[in-house]
């Protein structure tokens, strides 16, 4: 799955979102342990110098778990990622 149209002539969406300080995030698993709302999310991608994406840890901080601080966390593991933009199925978040 990709945010670009394959074999496209348009330069491609991941272009256009980097353009706006956008990341796309793509093949994420354990998304049907996200709650609708509520969950922080950080993106720890790789630095590569010159590159329009790269492979990233995605974790998740989520209110109410049962760890301590009664804060619980999801691993995710995305095999590459848009290094631009957060868009995780529904969940959309926007860098400030």
């Amino acid at each position: 799955m990709s945010v670009d149209i394959p074999n496209s002539t348009f330069p491609g969406t991941h272009v256009t979102l980097m353009e706006k300080n956008i990341y796309a995030l793509e093949n994420v698993n354990n998304l049907q342990l996200m709650p609708p709302t509520g969950a922080t999310v950080f993106v720890m991608p790789m630095n590569l110098k010159g590159a329009s994406g790269a492979p990233c840890r995605i974790f998740a901080q989520l209110p109410g778990g049962t760890t301590s601080g009664g804060v619980g966390y999801i691993a995710f593991s995305s095999s590459f990622v848009l290094v631009l933009a957060v868009t995780v199925g529904s969940l959309a978040l926007s860098r400030t």
